[in-house]
């Protein structure tokens, strides 16, 4: 006859349980505890399924912790390659950017002069 141990909610005195038992009596405050035959047959019949199962759950868990870690991580890596491509961009540019700024504002004189001179 197999038996199974639990502890008592109230007093936490172990609970000997025996395989067929519907109901267990604690034998200290006397708390009366209704078992649940489904669970018992887990416990003893689908053990090395549940254990399996279990791992395999672990395992997945832990390739698809490694899986968003690698991407999290090859984000950042092209996040700090752009930034750093755009630095360098942006002092290369910036001379190029400052003559075409002064070249339209020089001729925007110049045209805003002529007409002037135009409509005298």
């Amino acid at each position: 006859m197999k038996l199974l141990e639990m502890k008592c909610k109230n007093c936490g005195a172990l609970l000997k349980v025996e395989e067929n038992a519907q109901y267990i009596n604690c034998q200290y405050c006397n708390t009366k505890y209704k078992l649940d035959d489904e669970v018992q047959h887990i416990k003893y019949d689908d053990m090395e399924k549940s254990g399996y199962e279990f791992e395999k759950g672990r395992i997945k868990a832990q390739q698809e912790q490694k899986r968003v870690q690698s991407n999290y991580n090859n984000l950042n890596n092209v996040n700090n390659i752009s930034k750093k491509k755009n630095n360098k961009m942006n002092k290369q540019c910036y001379p190029l950017v400052h003559l075409i700024v002064v070249l339209f504002y020089q001729f925007h004189s110049l045209f805003r002069l002529r007409s002037s001179l135009e409509y005298r």
